[in-house]
């Protein structure tokens, strides 16, 4: 039965060494750009004794840190701009769908990272971002009461990560109205009876005869 262990190095505190000797990095991965090897040359130097019980062998052994492409996600409809704004109507809970994509084809985690309103909504791995509720332009729950919703998004690949901040506009949706046309006899004291609708429980609506309407 062979008996590994790390018995020396001025990176020796760096690294673990297993009882079936696989050596591995302790506690964060080396970074290329932020060196943590003993003189910061990116160059890592131990000593390992393996013995049988009868016989020892010590080996120097220098693991040398490479550099990799590190390349950010994207999202293709956000802009790193202070904040990107998309408007919706009143009573749709979609918002927009994120385009998100890695050159290096990581698998990308998607989440909401923050924002005065983040609370208020819900964003998919898939990409769509909505409210977690129907909006209603009378009844707003954004954190300043004007409809405009605030938020922050993430997009990592587990190493790089973006993040892009989003205004959320609700609009008012019009009043419909429901029967526009009728037929009266002529020389007939007929009395119409218009009927609109309005998506809100709150507001009272009020109807007016216009001359000409075009």
């Amino acid at each position: 039965v062979l008996t590994w262990s790390l018995i020396d190095g001025s990176d020796q505190g760096r690294f673990q060494l297993s009882n079936n000797g696989m050596l591995s990095f302790s506690g964060t991965a080396p970074d290329y750009e932020n060196p943590d090897s003993n003189d910061s040359d990116r160059e890592y130097q131990i000593v390992i004794s393996v013995t049988d019980g009868n016989q020892t062998v010590d080996q120097n052994v220098t693991i040398s840190t490479t550099n990799i492409i590190d390349v950010d996600p994207e999202v293709s409809n956000l802009e790193p701009v202070a904040l990107n704004t998309f408007f919706v109507m009143e009573n749709n809970p979609h918002v927009m769908d994120l385009n998100v994509s890695d050159v290096e084809g990581d698998k990308l985690t998607l989440s909401i990272s923050g924002g005065e309103d983040g609370s208020e909504f819900q964003l998919f791995q898939s990409g769509t971002l909505q409210f977690n509720f129907s909006p209603d332009f009378e009844k707003p729950t954004d954190a300043d009461g004007n409809n405009i919703y605030l938020l922050d998004v993430n997009i990592t690949d587990g190493v790089n990560s973006i993040s892009r901040s989003i205004a959320v506009q609700v609009l008012n949706a019009t009043p419909v109205l429901t029967n526009s046309h009728f037929v009266v006899d002529e020389d007939s004291p007929t009395y119409l009876e218009p009927k609109a609708k309005d998506e809100s429980e709150s507001l009272t609506l009020e109807s007016s005869i216009l001359q000409n309407p075009r």
